[in-house]
C-alpha cells in the first residue's frame, strides 16, 4: 500500500517482509511498486551430497562412542565442546583402546576397498 505523509513524502508498506520503505519525492513510484510486485523465483536448493560410504577414521569412532555416552548425562553440551574433550580423551587412552578402534577402521576399509573394485 502507499501513503502519504503531511509533508508529500511517499511510504509503501511491504507487508510479506512487514517493512516500511520510504520513498522520496524525486523517485518514481510506479516503478517501485512494480519492481516490488515482481514474483522472485526463489533459488534453486543445492542437491544433498550423498555419503561417499568411506569408513569413518578410528579417532571419529571414538568421539562417536563418546558423543552417545556424554549426552547421555550431559544433554546441553555443544557439539564443539564435546569434539574438544573427545581429543584429549583419544590422547589419554591406553593403546589398546586405541588399537580397537584403528580394528575397526581397518576392517571397515577392507571390504569398502573390496566393494570399491567390483
Amino acid at each position: 500500500r502507499l501513503f502519504n505523509s503531511a509533508d508529500g513524502a511517499s511510504f509503501i508498506e511491504h507487508v510479506p517482509g512487514h517493512c516500511l520503505v520510504f520513498i522520496p519525492n524525486t523517485a518514481n513510484v510506479d516503478y517501485l511498486l512494480r519492481e516490488m510486485r515482481k514474483v522472485r523465483q526463489p533459488k534453486p536448493r543445492a542437491k544433498p551430497k550423498e555419503k561417499s560410504g568411506k569408513p569413518t577414521n578410528a579417532f571419529i569412532k571414538y568421539r562417536n562412542y563418546k558423543i552417545a555416552e556424554f549426552k547421555a548425562n550431559n544433554p546441553e553440551i555443544s557439539q564443539t565442546e564435546i569434539s574438544r574433550m573427545a581429543g584429549e580423551w583419544w590422547r589419554n587412552e591406553p593403546d589398546e583402546v586405541k588399537m580397537y578402534y584403528q580394528r575397526q577402521y581397518q576392517e571397515e576399509k577392507r571390504i569398502y576397498d573390496m566393494n570399491k573394485t567390483k
